[in-house]
Formats: structure tokens, sequence, C-alpha cells
């Protein structure tokens, strides 16, 4: 039996060893300061210089995008403001259409005032020739001229988004208006849309297949896309529907020299010294046929 009660009275006692050292050594190791340890202070150094690094790398990345975003957050801005100044302007349209319709002014009226809007757009005023045009389709909001000459004022003052949403309703209102189809191709041209342009002069032609400014416009944009040979088709086209015009005649030799063609380009300059014997071109244009060699 006391082989059984030795070993839990060992224990005890170790244990009771074990308090009574820890008991007398407490205090010292209350006391004891941790940061005067160096391996203590050392790490302690380094998580504040690395809190301090990533605090400050966090503070730089967020002023630089701050001031990255700046002209990102003036266009939001902007682009909330136009969108809640549309849909203020559409509810009061909304409200303008619900209610006891306004007599139409009569069709002279509308003429004199779109008339004085194409004026002041001519002489450059051009927030006259606005506010002209806005009052004839607050009177006549199916008036396509209100809004094709709106679409050309935009397009001048470079409001190019401006300008294709009044052209584009234009377009709408009348499909078959050559005059849009061409208001449409010149913005596309300001905002370097070639192929648009190209498109857009190909349906003003069809609606008018004898106008030459639209002939000559899609000359002038093929010329720009590299479109020589379609260039060429296009004046000759115009010179054929006006043989005594000096501005065909002009582009036609142009484009006859460009391509190297010099029997026409011979043809088309004694034509046009005959109709503008004036024109100061006349010699340049002799001197860079001369420099054409014939094609054997």
């Amino acid at each position: 039996m006391l082989y059984n009660v030795l070993p839990v009275l060992l224990i005890f006692v170790s244990l009771a060893i074990i308090i009574v050292l820890v008991g007398r050594h407490l205090p010292e190791i209350a006391s004891l300061n941790i940061d005067e340890i160096p391996e203590a202070r050392s790490a302690a150094k380094k998580r504040q210089l690395l809190v301090e690094r990533l605090d400050r790398r966090i503070r730089e990345t967020t002023g630089t995008l701050w001031s990255l975003t700046s002209s990102v957050r003036t266009r939001a801005k902007d682009s909330s403001i136009k969108l809640y100044d549309k849909l203020i302007d559409l509810e009061a349209r909304y409200r303008l259409n619900n209610s006891e319709p306004k007599p139409v002014p009569p069709s002279e009226v509308v003429a004199a005032d779109l008339n004085q809007a194409e004026v002041s757009l001519a002489t450059g005023h051009t927030a006259e020739a606005e506010k002209g045009y806005l009052e004839i389709i607050k009177n006549d909001n199916q008036n396509v001229e209100a809004y094709k000459g709106l679409g050309l004022l935009y397009t001048e003052i470079r409001q190019y988004d401006e300008a294709r949403q009044s052209l584009e309703y234009a377009r709408k209102l009348n499909p078959e208006d050559p005059a849009t189809y061409e208001a449409l191709a010149k913005l596309s041209r300001e905002e370097g849309k070639n192929d648009s342009a190209k498109e857009a002069y190909l349906q003003a032609i069809r609606c008018a297949p004898n106008d030459i400014s639209k002939l000559i416009g899609l000359g002038d944009t093929l010329l720009v896309m590299g479109d020589n040979k379609g260039a060429l088709k296009a004046f000759r086209e115009a010179v054929k529907l006006e043989p005594s015009n000096p501005r065909c005649l002009d582009r036609l030799l142009e484009v006859c020299i460009l391509l190297g063609n010099k029997r026409l380009a011979n043809n088309t300059l004694e034509r046009l010294t005959e109709v503008n014997p004036e024109n100061k071109k006349l010699q340049d244009f002799k001197d860079k046929i001369n420099l054409i060699s014939v094609k054997p």
C-alpha cells in the first residue's frame, strides 16, 4: 500500500517546491520591463516601421488616385448635371405634350424665324441662332429645318454629341432629306469618321443625284481616304452635270494630276482656262501636268 501512496506524495512535494520557488521570484518577474530587452525592442521597432511605411504608402496611393481621377470625377459630375437637365426638359415636354396643344404659327412666321436663325448662324451669332432654333422647336417639335439648323450650329461650335442627336432626329422626321445626310456627312468628317461620312454622302446623292455639292463632298472624302479612283468618278459625275462649273473642273484636274492621267488633265485644264481664265492656279496646274510622264 505504501508503494501506491509514495508516487502521489512525490508529485505533491514537487508541486510545492515549484510554488515556493516561483513565489520567491514573482516580484522580480512582475517588475521585468520587456522594452529593456534588446531583441524585444528591435522587434517592436521593426513592427512600428512597417506600420508607418504601410500607412505612408496608403496615403500616397490614395492621394495619387484622387489626383488622377480628378478629370474623371469632374466629367462624371458634369454628365450627371446634364442628365438631370435632360430629365427636367423631358418632364417639361411631357407636360407640354399632354396639356392643351398650342396653335402652330403660320408657315410664313416659321419661315421668317428660320431665316433669322440662319442669318445669325452665318454671321457668327451662335447664341442667338440657337435660341431661335429652340424657339421654333418649342412651338413645332416636328420642324425638320430647325433640328437640322441646330445640328449645323452644334457642329460648328464642336458640340458633336448634341449635333448628332439633332441631325439624327431630323433624319427620323424626314428620311429622304438630302441636306440632312449632307450635314451628317460634314459632322462625321469633323469627327474624323470618314467611313461614316462616305455613307452619309452616298445617301445624300441617292436622295439628290443631280446635286453637285454632294458629289464634290463625296469626292473630297474619298481623297482623304486615299481612294483617288473613287474620287475621280465622283468629280467626273459632277463635271458631267455642270461642265462649266469651275469648282468641279478644279477638283477633277487635281485628281487627274494625282493619278497621272495626263490626257484627261490637259482636257480639263483647257476647259477650266475657258470658263475661268483668271484662275491663279492655272500655271501651277500646267507645270504639274508637264511633269507627268506619258504612259506607253
